[in-house]
């Protein structure tokens, strides 16, 4: 056994995490694009890496046979990349580079981290002080338009821009860490956040969340009712007032409100849609036109993955690439949704992470894609069949509530995000799944495990919770 590494670098990996998300989160709000923030990101993760490369020559850690596939699997398919194409200029190398760095320190801070209760108390006030932190920028960037805010034409304010699109998933853990320990309140703060910026693929998760957290419980009623509740709430007071409020402290700076001419979408007769008011014409076109644009997109991954299965049309992608590939059309999506050629020209990028590692990588890139996914998944899995068998109250450890809302925003991230590209320089989401996966490694060691619960002997309530061997 070789010498081990203090805990001390844990708690720095754990601190850094945390700043990066508060970070950029004020690039948001501030509305400024500050270059060095990748680059902060990059030695995050490359320090992870080294740390744990550290620990494997020494011999204090083993990775077992899983690690060392997905890590082998990781380096040959970005090998082949650099092989493939004989001209990178150096943005396409640096995004390799980060990528790679990304998906290395998955699997990396799953090996590494080990319990200690330095890294248990970080993770305990770092992590209220993160949610209070982000939560009072996007409460400023909505209620005084401060920073990346985008106004509709009706009035409707989205908070930190499209920008909320990627950062709004760190918010859907926290309405399931809350949900899951029972502490409404919290949940319906971190609810009305998420509703600010109003990004969808983040509500939608947050929405799966909530029965899900509720049979991880052991008072799984009351954690569903009680989680509806605050939903269901933030919902009717942002509603009425919150979306009011800007209006108020600074109308002079939202523009008059439009009434919209907006043709029928398809599908949808002319008497009923003359019915639906122009926020809500307005927000089914925007659903529309997202779709098909999005669907666009794919139909540009599948021409670019059949022209080069083998190798991908090459990592880095630009725009107009994809979008002389969506011209392809090969949905059909001219005659059947009536766009027009001009629509591809708001195509920025492939909107699916898995279509886009085949578009770009080939099968090396769906290899990759599978074979992360399924290595998050069976990790969080684990801890989340061990927590439903057990029946660990919600009120218990709170390392395991913790672990246990990271394991269920990991599963839920992997499965369903898929609507954008996890993996640019400087992504808040995959930076937060590796923070997600460390907190789950603490719990999976076999030094500990969960009782069932003991049939009060006195009248007393039974106490459950997870102890050390």
């Amino acid at each position: 056994m070789g010498f081990q590494l203090p805990a001390i670098f844990g708690c720095l990996q754990v601190a850094s995490l945390f700043a990066y998300t508060v970070g950029f989160f004020l690039v948001a709000t501030l509305a400024s694009v500050i270059g060095w923030l990748d680059f902060v990101q990059f030695s995050i993760l490359l320090f992870g890496a080294a740390l744990t490369a550290i620990s494997v020559v020494n011999g204090s850690i083993r990775l077992d046979r899983p690690v060392v596939f997905l890590t082998a699997l990781i380096v040959a398919a970005f090998a082949i990349q650099l092989a493939a194409f004989d001209r990178w200029d150096d943005i396409t190398l640096y995004k390799i580079a980060v990528v790679l760095a990304a998906h290395l320190a998955v699997i990396n801070y799953f090996a590494l981290w080990r319990e200690s209760p330095r890294i248990s108390r970080l993770l305990t006030y770092g992590l209220s002080g993160v949610e209070v932190i982000i939560i009072g920028q996007i409460a400023a960037s909505f209620l005084f338009l401060v920073g990346e805010v985008h106004i509709f034409r009706t009035g409707q304010i989205r908070a930190q821009g499209w920008i909320g699109d990627t950062a709004a998933l760190v918010l859907v853990f926290f309405v399931i860490y809350h949900t899951l320990t029972e502490r409404f309140v919290r949940a319906f703060v971190a609810w009305l956040a998420l509703l600010m910026m109003g990004g969808k693929a983040a509500l939608d998760l947050a929405v799966l969340s909530v029965p899900i957290a509720a049979t991880a419980s052991a008072r799984p009623a009351r954690v569903l009712i009680g989680g509806i509740l605050a939903a269901a709430t933030a919902v009717i007071l942002f509603t009425n007032v919150v979306s009011r409020l800007p209006d108020l402290i600074d109308g002079d700076r939202i523009p008059p409100k439009e009434i919209p001419q907006i043709s029928p979408v398809e599908g949808i007769g002319t008497s009923t849609w003359s019915r639906l008011s122009p926020d809500q014409q307005m927000f089914l076109r925007l659903v529309r036109n997202t779709g098909v644009l999005r669907l666009a997109s794919i139909g540009a991954g599948y021409v670019l993955f059949v022209d080069h299965p083998l190798t991908g049309a090459g990592y880095g992608l630009t725009a107009d690439r994809v979008q002389e590939a969506a011209r392809v059309d090969v949905f059909g999506l001219q005659e059947c949704c009536g766009i027009t050629p001009t629509h591809f020209e708001f195509i920025n990028g492939i909107h699916n992470h898995v279509v886009r590692l085949a578009a770009e990588m080939g099968l090396p890139g769906i290899a990759i894609a599978v074979a992360l996914a399924a290595f998050v998944v069976v990790r969080a899995s684990r801890l989340y069949v061990k927590r439903r068998r057990h029946a660990c109250a919600a009120a218990g450890d709170g390392l395991d509530d913790m672990a246990t809302a990271g394991a269920i925003w990991a599963i839920l991230f992997v499965l369903f995000h898929q609507t954008g590209a996890w993996l640019l320089p400087g992504n808040i989401q995959f930076h937060w799944l590796t923070l997600m996966m460390g907190i789950i490694s603490m719990w999976l060691p076999e030094t500990r495990r969960c009782p069932r619960p003991v049939a009060p002997s006195s009248g007393d309530a039974a106490v459950v919770g997870c102890v050390h061997k």
